[in-house]
């Protein structure tokens, strides 16, 4: 066993967990629209390019915020928090990811996730959890999205306002048609949107090609923090190895990375997290991404308080107020027949 074998060895005593797979399909493991804009399937700040807390849908917005949202572990410190422990152990992911076999090939790309965070209608805010699936056969074909608020607790009242959507009340499974190609894309609904499967598969080209697109569409972002803040848009994408390799050993090299040590994912699954730290709106904030190094892969990533502002008095650090955990993903040949969403426009012709 090779050096980077035997810390990765040393990180994941434990089995690795996760989450069932549908034996009807081929997964490995594991958004906006016109007329109306759709929700996006992540409800947490974005360094640099996303700067603060916020997203908007059709009928729903997260607030400067989500909410305490239990992940059945409280952050604890950083049992490291030097910059060399956790590019060591993110290259660990590294060597991890590069062994994965290839999977066969299916008609969609399919993405499953389990979101948690605040959303706001008609002046109340509620806190909330929905299961999300993503189905995309790429540019020119057909693309899905498939939904299921989990659950829907009111919080209070908010000077915010937000607008009711189906999608944010149905909880039974639901689809809808969507744009197709976005799952493939860098920068979804960007002049310069990119392509996740021209990323090259080195770290330097990685970071070239990123670089080029944030640029060339007005985000001069330095690419191993956005490729941090939106890890598992491209770590769950429709890439090889190589290429989720060469994502890792460029967020080894991310300014201000952290290492917080071995904590449980919101769906209860171990793994190890990362952090890069962030403030707005009067608050510092923690944005973990949490990976299983054992596997190379991205097990899910959400927002821990460090201090508290006007939007979260009545939180305290370490509470967790957003995240985003992914099921699986993976090649597939089928969308499951869900009824329509209410209100979408008319599926396409298969």
């Amino acid at each position: 066993m090779d050096e980077l074998g035997m810390i990765v060895a040393m990180l994941d005593e434990e089995p690795s967990a996760h989450g069932e797979q549908d034996g009807r399909r081929r997964l490995t493991f594991a958004t906006t629209g016109s007329p109306a804009p759709r929700l996006r399937a992540s409800t947490r700040p974005r360094f640099a390019l996303f700067g603060g807390f916020g997203l908007a849908g059709a009928a729903a917005a997260v607030t400067a915020g989500a909410v305490l949202l239990s992940s059945g572990t409280t952050p604890r410190a950083p049992d490291h928090d030097d910059a060399s422990s956790a590019s060591r152990l993110m290259l660990a992911a590294a060597h991890s990811a590069e062994r994965e076999s290839v999977q066969p090939h299916g008609r969609y790309w399919e993405i499953q996730t389990q979101v948690g965070g605040r959303m706001v209608e008609d002046g109340k805010s509620y806190n909330f959890v929905q299961r999300k699936g993503k189905y995309d056969a790429g540019p020119g074909k057909d693309a899905w999205g498939t939904q299921k608020m989990v659950s829907k607790k009111y919080f209070g009242p908010t000077s915010d306002q937000g607008s009711r959507t189906a999608m944010m009340n149905s909880f039974t499974w639901t689809k809808e048609s969507w744009t197709p190609g976005e799952m493939y894309e860098i920068l979804p609904g960007s002049r310069y949107p990119g392509d996740v499967r021209k990323i090259p598969g080195t770290p330097a080209g990685a970071k070239t090609y990123l670089d080029g697109v944030l640029k060339k569409s007005g985000f001069p972002t330095e690419p191993g923090q956005w490729a941090f803040t939106n890890a598992p848009a491209v770590l769950a994408a429709p890439v090889g190895p190589q290429v989720r390799a060469a994502v890792y050993r460029l967020l080894a090299t991310a300014p201000g990375l952290r290492l917080v040590g071995k904590v449980k994912d919101p769906l209860g699954r171990s793994g190890t997290a990362f952090s890069l730290r962030g403030k707005g709106g009067g608050m510092v904030y923690d944005y973990q991404l949490i990976i299983d190094t054992k596997a190379g892969r991205v097990l899910a990533d959400r927002t821990v308080l460090v201090k508290t502002g006007p939007a979260w008095a009545d939180k305290k650090a370490g509470d967790v107020i957003n995240y985003s955990a992914v099921l699986s993903y993976g090649w597939t040949d089928k969308v499951p027949a869900y009824p329509p969403l209410p209100n979408d426009a008319p599926s396409p012709k298969k």
